[in-house]
């Protein structure tokens, strides 16, 4: 599910505890409709730590369709990235289910991890580990065909809840659409439709009413850099 880096392909990694305290102290508890964008980036702005529902970091390319470079499941935040360039960009952080979300203003965000190095090297190192998770995703969407995609996508999910029962089924933990899948794993709706449903006729997917549980076996056929044989090494062969 990796090629370069150790973060999961377009999920970030959890919330550092000391960072997540920041705003679960100061900020203020908010319950989001679906399709809301929080303010970020330039301007008045806010950092807001996901508590429950889903989330996603959306953009329009140049013909107007848009797409997702990341999911934002809970104990994630939202704009704490550009809380402290202030730029303003064509990215939105946006509310895909109705949620509850602790809000922060940005400038309590900068005095607080300001306090302290221990805090500024945390929120930095967060910073990089996320924008590598976004970096997986798009190598994926460059280097994997369309299936290999949409599983590493599944895995990514599954694995940012708990760990993957490789010989068992899991349940996705959160709902997402063909569309939605579509629009991150840079496909077209239909095509992402036809991997689904070849995967349900070879019993690797099934439905628990509008639930979708995947079997291990599916979750398992991942590339994984961390897990190749080294390429010098030729007394074994590389199973991939």
């Amino acid at each position: 599910m990796r090629q370069v880096f150790l973060q999961s392909p377009w999920i970030h990694p959890e919330e550092p505890i000391e960072l997540r305290r920041i705003v679960q102290t100061y900020g203020v508890r908010e319950h989001i409709k679906a399709g809301t964008s929080l303010p970020h980036g330039e301007g008045r702005s806010f950092v807001g730590l996901l508590e429950k529902g889903l989330g996603a970091f959306e953009f329009e390319d140049m013909a107007g369709r848009t797409h997702i470079f990341a999911l934002i499941v809970p104990g994630r935040c939202f704009g704490d990235l550009d809380a402290l360039t202030q730029i303003r960009l064509n990215l939105r952080g946006t509310v895909i289910r109705d949620s509850t979300v602790i809000l922060l203003p940005r400038e309590k965000w900068e005095e607080e991890i300001a306090r302290s190095p221990h805090l500024l090297k945390l929120y930095a190192k967060n910073a990089i580990l996320k924008e590598e998770a976004h970096m997986e995703g798009m190598i994926a969407n460059f280097t994997m065909d369309l299936s290999s995609r949409v599983r590493t996508l599944l895995r990514s999910v599954v694995s940012s809840f708990y760990e993957v029962k490789e010989n068992g089924w899991n349940p996705l933990p959160v709902k997402l659409s063909v569309l939605e899948i579509s629009r991150i794993v840079a496909a077209n709706r239909s095509s992402v439709s036809l991997v689904f449903s070849d995967w349900m006729e070879k019993g690797l997917i099934r439905r628990d009413g509008r639930r979708l549980i995947v079997s291990g076996q599916l979750l398992t056929q991942v590339y994984d850099w961390v897990d190749r044989i080294p390429p010098d090494d030729v007394s074994v062969t590389d199973p991939f």
